[in-house]
């Protein structure tokens, strides 16, 4: 990996690195799946002028339109191919995108 200058970030930008962009692609997400993806992509590598609540189930489903039971099974499916983790467990899990794309399972 190369080392990337540090430079100033400007508030309403998600800078994502180029190498989990270029994994992105090998994962073959389904349509509600990029876009709990993206949702948490934008949480890791945004700037935001407040921090945003954190992403949980209810959170997520809401932000995504996606129903909740349905959102339910997809991020299942995205736990279990390690794409997604769980940052905090509790009541309300709290997810997060997995950088490590070593550790995804694709197929």
């Amino acid at each position: 990996m190369l080392d990337v200058p540090d430079y100033p970030r400007e508030v309403g930008y998600t800078y994502i690195p180029s190498y989990i962009a270029d994994r992105m692609f090998e994962l073959r997400l389904n349509g509600e799946q990029f876009c709990i993806l993206w949702a948490l992509l934008r949480r890791k590598y945004g700037v935001f002028e407040k921090e945003p609540p954190e992403p949980t189930h209810a959170i997520l489903a809401d932000e995504t339109e996606i129903e909740l039971s349905h959102f339910c099974d997809e991020i299942q499916l995205m736990l279990d191919r390690n794409v997604v983790t769980i940052s905090q467990k509790g009541v309300a899990d709290v997810f997060e995108f997995n950088d490590n794309y070593e550790d995804w399972k694709l197929f």
